[in-house]
């Protein structure tokens, strides 16, 4: 009977290590994801067009800026 305790254990671990590693890879794509937004963010400040709503051509609320800096679009677009 301990053997099917040990292998129920085994088992377990081995679950929540794909778990974790499932977790890390969803976390990863978020991260570069949000690199990839920060980089654009960068190179519009670059290009002198940073702020700028890529859709209407609007300036982008200084409020929305401060709470989220790589915000391409304003809220209305």
């Amino acid at each position: 009977m301990e053997d099917h305790d040990d292998n129920g254990e085994v088992l377990d671990e081995a679950m929540n290590e794909d778990m974790v590693k499932e977790t890390i890879d969803i976390q990863m794509v978020d991260i570069n994801k949000s690199l990839d937004q920060v980089e654009k963010a960068l190179e519009k400040i670059e290009e002198g067009t940073y702020g700028i709503c890529e859709e209407t051509g609007e300036p982008i609320d200084i409020a929305r800026l401060e709470a989220y800096p790589e915000a391409t679009t304003t809220i209305d677009a």
